[in-house]
C-alpha cells in the first residue's frame, strides 16, 4: 500500500541522485509495480525500459510491463512485450524467469482466446524440473525464488539424494511431487521383470 509506494519514492530519489541508469530502471521497476493506476504503472514501466539496462533486468522490466499492459486489455501489446521478455530470458539463461514468462503468455493467449496456443506456453512452463545438485542455484533454492516470483507452476524433484531431509524441503518450499530417481528406475525395472501369475 502506501508504504510501499514511499519505499518505491525513496528509492527513485535515491536512483536518481547516483545517475546510475541500471538503478534507475530497477527503481522505475519497483515504482511500476506498486503503483496506484493502470498509467502511473506503465509510466514507471516504460520510464525503466528507457534505462537500457542489462537484458536479464530488461526481461523482467518487459514481464511487468506485459502484465499490466494485460490487466488494461492490450493483450496485442502485452504479448510483444512477452515474447520480447521470453527472448530476453532465454539469451541471458534464466530458466526460472522464462517458466514465469511462458505462465504469463499463457494467460494472455487465454484471455485472447487462443486455447491451443495457451496450452503450448502453459506446457512450457509446466515443463521445469527442479534438480537438487543444479551447478549455480539448488532446485529447492529456484523453487523458492519462483514462487516469490509468483510462478506456480507444477514442479517435481528428480533427484539421486537419499537425504530425507532434502525431500521435507522440496515439498514444504511447494514441489507437488519429490521422486528419488535411482529407486524409482529399480521399481520400474523390478516391475517389469517380475513373472506374472
Amino acid at each position: 500500500g502506501d508504504r510501499a509506494r514511499d519505499l518505491a519514492t525513496q528509492a527513485l530519489r535515491t536512483a536518481l541522485d547516483s545517475g546510475d541508469p541500471e538503478a534507475l530502471a530497477r527503481a522505475h521497476n519497483l515504482a511500476g509495480l506498486v503503483a496506484e493506476g493502470s498509467a502511473d504503472r506503465i509510466g514507471h514501466l516504460e520510464k525503466a525500459m528507457a534505462q537500457g539496462a542489462e537484458p536479464s533486468v530488461q526481461a523482467a522490466i518487459l514481464n511487468n510491463l506485459a502484465l499490466a499492459l494485460a490487466a488494461t486489455g492490450d493483450l496485442e501489446g502485452a504479448l510483444a512485450r512477452g515474447r520480447r521478455a521470453l527472448e530476453l530470458a532465454g539469451a541471458a539463461g534464466d530458466r526460472h524467469r522464462m517458466a514465469a514468462i511462458h505462465d504469463n503468455l499463457a494467460d494472455f493467449l487465454h484471455q485472447a482466446g487462443d486455447e491451443a496456443a495457451a496450452m503450448e506456453e502453459l506446457k512450457q512452463a509446466a515443463a521445469l524440473f527442479a534438480d537438487v545438485g543444479m551447478p549455480h542455484l539448488n532446485g529447492i533454492e529456484a523453487l523458492l525464488q519462483l514462487r516469490r516470483d509468483g510462478v506456480r507452476v507444477p514442479v517435481v524433484f528428480l533427484t539421486m539424494h537419499r537425504e530425507v531431509s532434502f525431500a521435507r524441503r522440496a515439498l514444504e518450499a511447494g514441489a507437488q511431487a519429490y521422486l528419488r530417481l535411482a529407486q524409482e528406475l529399480l521399481q520400474r525395472e523390478r516391475a517389469t521383470q517380475e513373472p506374472t501369475a
